[in-house]
């Protein structure tokens, strides 16, 4: 993984995808420029994205030039390219530890590595999704209903049965006017889902009016 710390290996790897990603892209930058926009993509890659592992940005950045719409190398560019490649990592180390927890479930492992899904699902799926949403505004969640259920089981979310009922019912309506409207009734629509996902984004918008540090509150 690239980790929290910048080092010239970092920069350097930083300087080698530079100049790959604006040769793919027929472009060209003194090397002034170049060594500028390196130690600033170190800087993002262990303050937003240390836990991507240098293939994963590797690859990001590869499907950046060929596939979305912004051709161009700087800090927003690859900031919208590494979020994507993070989410995925995310989603898919989410698979992962389910995999996992069922695995232990049938093999009875120790304490300990339950406590390393444990941490490692906190981190993933629930602390860096919170503070990517602090800084960007962006909400995105892999695994609405276990992150719901996790917050709920902490106390960090509290409802009352008669508001969950409410909203249930609100969005049961909301999905028969989708299917009506979009004409696919055939889609697949699931409305307590929906409801942990609303109760989710009204929560961190909450919270980062607050400026709550869901981090301390989790981890102390």
């Amino acid at each position: 993984m690239i980790g929290k710390e910048v080092t010239q290996d970092l920069v350097a790897f930083s300087f080698q995808i530079i100049n790959k990603t604006l040769f793919e892209l027929s472009q060209k930058r003194s090397e002034t420029d170049r060594k500028v926009y390196a130690n600033m993509l170190a800087d993002d890659l262990t303050k937003r994205y240390y836990n991507l592992t240098k293939e994963e940005v590797v690859l990001a950045f590869a499907k950046g030039v060929r596939e979305k719409d912004q051709l161009a190398v700087n800090p927003r560019s690859w900031n919208n390219w590494l979020r994507e490649a993070k989410m995925n990592s995310n989603a898919f180390r989410l698979q992962q530890m389910k995999e996992k927890n069922q695995l232990m479930l049938e093999n009875k492992k120790s304490p300990e590595e339950l406590k390393k899904i444990s941490d490692e699902f906190l981190e993933y799926c629930i602390l860096q999704p919170y503070e990517e949403y602090l800084e960007t505004k962006a909400f995105r969640i892999s695994g609405i209903s276990i992150v719901y259920k996790y917050l709920e089981k902490k106390k960090l979310i509290i409802l009352s049965a008669e508001y969950k009922k409410r909203l249930f019912e609100e969005m049961q309506k909301h999905i028969i006017f989708k299917k009506k409207f979009h004409n696919k009734m055939f889609e697949s629509y699931d409305a307590a889902t929906m409801c942990r996902e609303k109760i989710l984004k009204d929560k961190f918008w909450e919270w980062r009016k607050k400026k709550f540090n869901l981090r301390k509150e989790l981890t102390t």
